[in-house]
């Protein structure tokens, strides 16, 4: 094949060359943003250090006469088992939820999380600056009113002032020291969080009832210890989630309840079946839109292969091989299939900088967004090697069928 040959016969057919790989660009360009979206919604791991090995911990329900169903946990219901359980480096408690924040007269309505002592060496996260909780500031008995700060909020509200910790905020009217600030882009596990108290500083800010009562309404998340594997996890957390029932059960009307426990990846426990379906249901519509666009591309190809029929048979006449013509032919679908191919991965990239899912749509399926889908799109290296696959797939399924029209 040579290729100045080629690009002289594309650019003598400078209209149909441009049609064809700004068809392919956008094909290529929809397709391969709509693989950025299923892949951050479904397969990406979330922000975190070996997120693979952080999983959602649930209690399993199965109410006599009514499909079984995942509950969160009760504080006490947490302390059974964050006692009892060996599976698991660390497990972890949070309550997303919205504090008010004042200093002066000056106040405002931020997303916070209660959490356990356990949530940020659970995450592999420590302060920027100060520290984060201790043990010291998880014990019920004793809460310690003590806050941590994100760095969004602290760089908004605070210019990132270095003296902002050992200095005291109000929240929601209770006043409170700040013990450190996290590092840039931390959000908690409910993706949204400005600021964290200590879980024990619950009854005095919100909830009055927060450890007494037996309501499951905490999210819990473990870390897996190393060697150990999901199903013996699950195996042990089913013997655990009876003996938690029975020592505190979830409705003491009904003693014969069967309750197990749980555990769900948090790659998988982000986004529902419903999702899924849905998000894949994009993908395939996106893909038939695409493989359309080739065969109307290829249509154009083959019209153009059948109307230089005569220039073909005239060059065969003058000594040209069939080879050299199939060659020439398979080499302007494979120029123009690849150049679509660049200008739709680069159209790609561009959209994925501000291509954004639909807001408070997915996550509240997952008890209320208590955690985050994570599935904000991006172009990284996942995404280019899809495009640069399709690009190929592309270029050889729109050069083929001219090149063997040419026999």
């Amino acid at each position: 094949m040579r290729v100045p040959a080629t690009l002289r016969s594309l650019a003598r057919a400078r209209g149909l060359s441009a049609t064809v790989v700004v068809t392919l660009g956008f094909g290529v360009a929809a397709l391969t943003t709509s693989f950025a979206i299923v892949n951050a919604a479904l397969f990406r791991q979330p922000p975190f250090p070996e997120a693979d090995r952080l999983v959602m911990l649930y209690l399993e329900r199965n109410p006599e006469g009514q499909s079984p169903r995942l509950e969160r946990w009760s504080f006490g219901r947490y302390e059974l088992l964050s006692g009892s359980q060996r599976s698991f480096e660390r497990v972890a408690s949070y309550s997303p939820g919205e504090l008010t924040l004042s200093e002066g007269a000056d106040a405002e309505l931020v997303e916070a999380e209660r959490v356990s002592a356990s949530y940020f060496p659970l995450l592999r996260l420590g302060a920027a600056s100060g520290r984060v909780f201790t043990a010291a500031e998880d014990d019920p008995a004793r809460p310690t009113p003590v806050v941590v700060l994100g760095h969004e909020l602290w760089k908004r509200r605070w210019a990132a002032d270095p003296t902002i910790v050992g200095r005291t905020l109000r929240i929601n009217g209770v006043p409170l020291t700040v013990l450190g600030v996290l590092p840039p882009g931390f959000g908690g596990l409910s993706g949204r969080a400005d600021l964290w108290v200590p879980r024990t500083m619950t009854p005095r800010l919100t909830y009055a009832d927060y450890v007494t009562t037996n309501q499951n309404f905490i999210s819990t998340v473990g870390r897996l210890r190393s060697g150990v594997s999901l199903e013996s996890a699950r195996a042990e957390l089913a013997v655990l989630g009876g003996s938690v029932n029975r020592a505190l059960p979830s409705d003491p009307e009904r003693p014969g309840e069967r309750v197990t426990a749980t555990a769900t990846p948090i790659n998988e426990a982000r986004a529902d079946r419903t999702v899924r379906r849905s998000l894949f249901t994009l993908l395939g519509a996106v893909a038939l839109l695409h493989l359309l666009a080739c065969a109307n591309v290829t249509n154009l190809l083959l019209g153009r292969a059948a109307a230089r029929r005569r220039e073909a048979a005239m060059r065969v006449a003058l000594g040209s091989s069939t080879r050299g013509l199939i060659v020439h032919a398979l080499g302007e679908g494979l120029v123009l299939g690849s150049a679509g191919g660049v200008l739709g991965v680069a159209l790609g990239g561009w959209a994925g900088s501000f291509v954004e899912p639909p807001a408070n749509v997915w996550a509240p399926r997952n008890f209320y967004g208590s955690l985050a889908p994570f599935d904000t799109p991006a172009f990284g290296v996942a995404e280019l090697a899809f495009g640069v696959a399709l690009t190929a797939a592309t270029a050889l399924l729109i050069a083929l069928p001219p090149a063997l029209g040419v026999l």
